[in-house]
């Protein structure tokens, strides 16, 4: 159904949005079916984006932090997979920091803890320039399997089967 009321047919619907919230769109839902998407949880992420005034801070693409001392989960770095996407002379790191869902962590808090790690894994320099600095929420990071997650989604499932809908967020295997 389209914002204008009007409705479209298709054969097999392609779903990339959350399992909860889909299930929350689709007509005459059985209370099972509501129940077990109410049950499903997930994290949010932040991304602290970063513009630095040197080129190739790092030769990686991705490296992840498991140690404690580093609060982001991971860092990036587009310009080493699309050269094109930073300014000749210049880098962009990008961190990311895995939170319960609901949790609100301030910007600032944030983007000072991504340069303090940083320069802690001696990826950028005290006395590099920062040039673009942002922070993006995104409610809905990783989908967490709890006890019974399994379960769960195959219920869900069985009705985007019925509904000849194909989920490719939560499990690449359930296309119909």
């Amino acid at each position: 159904i389209l914002a204008d009321g009007s409705k479209l047919s298709y054969e097999k619907l392609v779903s990339t949005i959350p399992l909860d919230q889909l299930v929350k769109l689709l007509p005459k839902t059985p209370d099972e079916i509501k129940i077990a998407a109410s049950r499903l949880k997930h994290n949010s992420i932040y991304v602290v984006n970063l513009a630095v005034a040197r080129q190739d801070i790092c030769r990686r693409h991705w490296l992840y932090f498991p140690e404690p001392e580093y609060k982001f989960a991971r860092a990036y770095f587009s310009a080493n997979f699309n050269s094109s996407s930073v300014p000749i002379g210049q880098s962009a790191v990008s961190t990311v920091f895995a939170v319960p869902s609901g949790s609100v962590i301030g910007d600032t808090e944030l983007e000072n803890t991504s340069i303090d790690g940083l320069r802690r894994a001696n990826i950028i320099r005290p006395d590099d320039e920062i040039r673009v600095l942002n922070t993006m929420r995104i409610e809905y990071g990783f989908a967490l399997p709890t006890i019974g997650y399994h379960d769960l989604v195959t219920t869900i499932q069985n009705l985007e089967i019925k509904n000849k809908i194909i989920d490719l967020k939560e499990d690449r295997k359930s296309v119909v």
